[in-house]
């Protein structure tokens, strides 16, 4: 992902935290039979915040995301903001808060 332009993806929580922590702009393609619609939640936290567009499955054909790509890639301060914009919903130290959880699941388990 590090040295991607720009990352094109479904929008699962995982995903979504990664490209915060990396700060990469972003075009998502949520998958409309997850659970409570949560992937079109998720792309929207970004979209919100500048640092992504979406497509929706349904609207997904070759022309609007290779038009999507085109544009974004030829306008790199564009690219730059939208990666700035990314790195403001990053959570700090996510990476041991969500290690410290399964340690905790874990343990109630036995």
């Amino acid at each position: 992902m590090r040295i991607s332009d720009i990352i094109i993806s479904r929008s699962g929580a995982m995903t979504i935290t990664e490209i915060a922590k990396i700060g990469k702009p972003a075009i998502f393609i949520p998958f409309p039979f997850a659970t409570e619609n949560h992937q079109e939640y998720n792309a929207k936290v970004l979209e919100n915040v500048g640092a992504a567009k979406i497509i929706l499955d349904k609207d997904l054909n070759w022309e609007a995301l290779s038009q999507m790509i085109n544009v974004l890639l030829k306008d790199k301060a564009t690219l730059k903001k939208m990666g700035e914009n990314a790195k403001k919903i990053d959570i700090p130290n996510v990476e041991e808060r969500i290690y410290d959880e399964i340690k905790r699941v874990l343990h109630n388990r036995m």
